[in-house]
């Protein structure tokens, strides 16, 4: 997409009949912003952000945006692959565990660089706030095309991207929540 875009082609809307869209979320993150510094804000964001883009190509995964502290992907579009359901579970789950590395490896990095501050680092990341995620995943038909002149982003709309959406957003930090018709993918 980003080369056609940079080669002046147009991007065709397109209808999808099944993809599996993924919202990840990192939780208590409205806490976790009122204790970090903007360097240390930034700081987390990317190393998480970077890591979890470090396993879309593996699980065959397109990024299509974050936005604050959410994580937005699909799996079958914008290339088609009936695998997209197990695609998108094992990239759920591969997010899980590297956050759960990466929390520690988080606050002792900032323990450690944050020689002034290190008190409030070392209780940066508590048991009540830990650096958890949560994510939603939902399978479904989507349009999809991309949006903007100046800053043209590609874009997915449907009801299929609002139910990962709330999929995520009521699920319990650490956790996947997957609807029915996932599920149902995945079953098979």
């Amino acid at each position: 997409i980003i080369h056609k875009l940079e080669m002046g082609e147009s991007i065709t809307p397109e209808r999808f009949d099944s993809v599996t869209v993924i919202f990840a979320e990192i939780c208590h993150f409205s806490i976790i912003s009122r204790r970090a510094s903007a360097h240390e804000l930034v700081h987390i964001l990317n190393d998480v952000f970077t890591t979890f883009d470090e396993l879309i190509d593996k699980w065959k995964v397109y990024k299509v945006e974050t936005v604050c502290q959410v994580y937005m992907a699909v799996a079958g579009c914008p290339h088609r692959d009936v695998n997209h359901a197990s695609q998108s579970a094992n990239f759920a789950l591969e997010m899980i565990s590297s956050i759960q590395y990466l929390a520690g490896a988080l606050s002792k990095d900032m323990s450690k660089n944050m020689i002034d501050r290190r008190q409030r680092c070392v209780d940066f990341f508590n048991d009540d706030e830990n650096l958890e995620i949560h994510v939603g995943i939902n399978s479904g038909p989507v349009r999809a095309g991309v949006v903007g002149i100046n800053n043209p982003r590609f874009k997915l709309f449907g009801d299929t991207v609002n139910t990962a959406s709330r999929m995520e957003s009521t699920c319990e930090p650490g956790r996947i929540q997957i609807s029915p018709t996932a599920f149902e993918l995945l079953t098979k």
